[in-house]
């Protein structure tokens, strides 16, 4: 078994991993993250729409969220120790994040959101995010996480739609194996071609600067 426990973010997790293996690598292995990017467009355009969902009902909101209220308390998750097991060896991991979005569910259950602006990615990535999120409550003992999904803005209007996720424990813990594999290399792996921050390391070190 390996001795590091790896602590994984759910936002690496998502979309890190998708853009560059090497940035994921550096991020989470290395210590060495990538600079801190600018807001996202969700953060210009619909502020004052996400703060007017809080501990609203999701039948109120968009059509399908399972039954409950939508709740925006920013906290701070981190799972209990988890492990993994690949051929020949086992890794160990939490996951750490600060989570915006939970749904207290009228069965007594959790769900997980995410709030996206339409036109952005709403699969895998953030399947990936959602099951990350999943697994530190239920281990941090928060409850069982029922539902993961993401509630889409449309721009322009007070319109929300709600995609739906299945859970699939097996699978995300599929892509846990590959992931943490990965990151047990000595060395990280090459970027992804024309990865931006990739490029400017490369030019900085030809450079000397």
């Amino acid at each position: 078994m390996s001795e590091r426990v790896w602590v994984l973010s759910p936002t690496d997790l998502g979309g890190l991993w998708d853009e560059c293996r090497r940035c994921f690598y550096l991020a989470v292995a290395a210590g060495f993250p990538r600079p801190a990017s600018a807001p996202s467009s969700l953060d210009a355009i619909a502020r004052a729409h996400i703060a007017g969902l809080d501990r609203r009902r999701t039948d109120q909101v968009a059509a399908g969220m399972p039954p409950g209220t939508i709740d925006l308390s920013h906290r701070s998750v981190q799972s209990e120790p988890l492990s993994v097991q690949v051929p020949e060896h086992s890794y160990r991991f939490v996951i750490r994040g600060a989570l915006d979005v939970t749904l207290t569910l009228e069965d007594g259950t959790l769900g997980v959101a995410e709030i996206a602006v339409v036109g952005d990615t709403t699969g895998p990535a953030a399947s990936r995010r959602q099951h990350a999120w999943a697994q530190a409550l239920e281990s941090a003992g928060a409850g069982k996480v029922s539902v993961l999904g993401t509630l889409v803005f449309v721009p322009g209007s007070t319109v929300w739609t709600w995609t739906a996720h299945e859970r699939d424990d097996p699978g995300f813990y599929g892509f846990l194996a590959e992931a943490l594999s990965l990151l047990a290399r000595p060395a990280p792996p090459g970027g992804t071609p024309l990865c931006a921050w990739c490029v400017y390391r490369d030019a900085s070190r030809r450079t000397g600067y």
